[in-house]
């Protein structure tokens, strides 16, 4: 279960969407607390979620740490003995003092790098501030629970490989969960034009220049006949309460959204989602299995295992091109 607090990003990352719908007049907003307990007593009522079988993630394509009232969220989920997550880039940081983490299941930071200059090509940010923030987070968390774990969603682009063994052990060092995996088009409609071969030569090129898609197709081309997408089990709401088609169809998408959760049942919601017009061209195409079989970057490379090994065989192999001269 995902429910979106905000759909404001501060982030620059050029391979989501939201800096490009930043340009577009679409509503975006803050959640209130009120409707968030309005919101959860709906999805009880309809039977979608329970405390004993749902764990709530706080965030979709929102940075949830934007909004000033976030302790009031996490004392709601805990009040209601809600197990539940967040992922945040850590540029921003809470009024720590007032959360309740004693529920919280995991959290996940994500990286696009280990160095000023990494984030500087994607995200925007002062990385020795996010060094920072991410260890205030640390000791709040863990004062709370010691079993909360603490993930590193570290993104790989071409650009980032050598400072991978570094963020690896920085991570070791601090009993963090390191988990780097490929960086994605995330833009829905890059991710079905590359799969059809139909993508602008512009954003190709630059993909070309700082993605690892070499595995992207032949992922694809694994995708049982009868896939189901696991999104038809997951529900994601946006923080004005309307049910989404699934957690990748951006707000500016004609199929985004399929109602208000306080207007649609269990059932309602179901059969809805699955005559979505957007959903048989991302079937089609492979895109919904290679959305949920996402490479981590150690499965490409099976038979190593060293993070600096595998950055070595990269750094030779055709995949990587006039990236390091």
């Amino acid at each position: 279960m995902c429910i979106d607090i905000t759909g404001h990003c501060n982030a620059q990352c050029h391979w989501c969407p939201n800096p490009i719908e930043r340009k577009m007049d679409l509503p975006r907003g803050f959640m209130e607390p009120a409707f968030f307990e309005n919101v959860l007593d709906r999805l009880e009522a309809i039977k979608a979620i329970s405390p004993e079988k749902t764990y709530i993630a706080l965030f979709n394509w929102g940075e949830p740490a934007l909004h000033k009232k976030f302790p009031e969220f996490t004392k709601i989920l805990t009040n209601r003995n809600y197990n539940w997550t967040f992922s945040t880039n850590a540029s921003v940081l809470p009024a720590l003092d007032g959360c309740n983490f004693s529920r919280l299941h995991y959290v996940i930071f994500s990286m696009p790098g280990f160095s000023q200059e990494s984030y500087e090509r994607i995200h925007g940010f002062d990385f020795k501030k996010v060094m920072n923030n991410i260890d205030e987070y640390r000791k709040e968390i863990k004062r709370h629970s010691s079993l909360t774990e603490i993930r590193i969603s570290y993104h790989v682009y071409q650009f980032n490989l050598d400072e991978l063994p570094e963020a690896q052990q920085w991570a070791k060092q601090n009993g963090f969960f390191f988990n780097p995996h490929f960086a994605q088009l995330g833009v829905f409609d890059w991710g079905i034009d590359f799969l059809k071969g139909t993508l602008s030569p512009d954003i190709l090129a630059k993909a070309s220049e700082e993605l690892f898609l070499f595995y992207v197709k032949p992922l694809a081309a694994t995708c049982p006949e009868n896939y189901e997408c696991p999104q038809f089990s997951i529900l994601t709401l946006d923080e004005f309460g309307n049910v989404l088609t699934c957690c990748g169809v951006p707000r500016s998408h004609p199929q985004y959204k399929l109602g208000s959760v306080f207007e649609m049942s269990l059932d309602d919601i179901e059969s809805k989602r699955k005559q979505q017009e957007v959903c048989i061209d991302c079937l089609k195409t492979g895109a919904a299995y290679c959305g949920h079989n996402v490479q981590f970057f150690k499965q490409a490379f099976p038979k190593e295992k060293s993070i600096t090994t595998i950055v070595k065989k990269l750094r030779k192999s055709r995949f990587v091109k006039n990236i390091f001269s």
